[in-house]
C-alpha cells in the first residue's frame, strides 16, 4: 500500500503514468483509510449512545426505588417510650438516643439506648406514633431495618431487629439470654418497598 510519504518523488519525474499509478495508489489507500476511520468513529459514536443510554436507564430504576427524594428529613428523639435509656456514644455526643433520617424510600435510625428487661424474649416500642408524629414521614410498608448483636464477654448477650411500621412505631424484637442489660447502639438501614 502507498501512502504520500512512500513515494518517491525523483524515481517519478518525467514519467506521467508512473505518477499518476502512485498517486492513485496513495489516494485509494487513503480513501480506504478514512472509511475506515469514520467507520470506528461511527462505532464508538454507537457505543457512547448506548452507554448513556444504559447510565440513564439505571439512573431512572433507582429513582424509582427509592421515590422522590425531596428534601431529607431529619428529627433526634432525645427521649425514648417504654423507660428506655439514652446513651451517650462519647463523651461530648449531644445525640444521644434515636436519631431517624430518611430520604425518599430511604430510612436510617442511628440508636444508642439501653434497658434492664432480665432475659428471654423482648417485643417492645421504642418510639411511638406519638413521638414520632409530625417528625417523620411514615413508610407505605413496615421495614426491617436490620439485627444487631451484643455482646460484652461477661454477662450480656442480646439481639435486637428493628422495625420501624407502617403505624409510625419503632419496635425492637429480640432476645436476652443472659444478664439484665438489653443494649441497642449502631446504624440501622431500610428500604421502603
Amino acid at each position: 500500500m502507498s501512502t504520500i510519504d512512500s513515494l518517491d518523488l525523483a524515481t517519478l519525474t518525467n514519467n506521467p503514468a508512473n505518477i499518476a499509478d502512485a498517486l492513485e495508489d496513495v489516494l485509494t489507500a487513503t480513501n480506504s483509510t478514512i472509511t475506515q476511520l469514520k467507520e470506528d468513529a461511527q462505532d464508538l459514536k454507537d457505543e457512547i449512545s448506548a452507554l448513556k443510554t444504559s447510565a440513564q436507564a439505571d439512573h431512572d430504576a433507582i429513582e424509582t426505588l427509592l421515590g422522590t427524594l425531596g428534601d431529607p428529613e431529619y428529627h433526634y428523639f432525645s427521649s425514648v417510650d417504654n423507660s428506655w435509656i439514652s446513651r451517650a456514644i462519647t463523651d461530648n455526643d449531644d445525640h444521644d438516643g434515636i436519631v431517624m433520617q430518611r430520604w425518599g424510600k430511604l430510612y436510617i435510625a442511628s440508636v444508642s439506648i439501653n434497658k434492664d428487661v432480665g432475659t428471654g424474649q423482648l417485643t417492645q416500642t421504642l418510639l411511638t406514633s406519638s413521638t414520632t408524629s409530625g417528625n417523620i414521614t411514615y413508610p407505605s410498608n413496615d421495614i426491617r431495618m436490620g439485627v444487631q448483636n451484643y455482646g460484652d464477654g461477661g454477662q450480656t448477650e442480646n439481639i435486637g431487629n428493628l422495625i420501624f411500621n407502617t403505624s409510625g412505631e419503632l419496635i425492637v424484637k429480640g432476645y436476652n439470654s443472659s444478664g439484665s442489660m438489653f443494649y441497642i447502639g449502631g446504624n440501622f438501614i431500610g428500604l421502603d418497598v
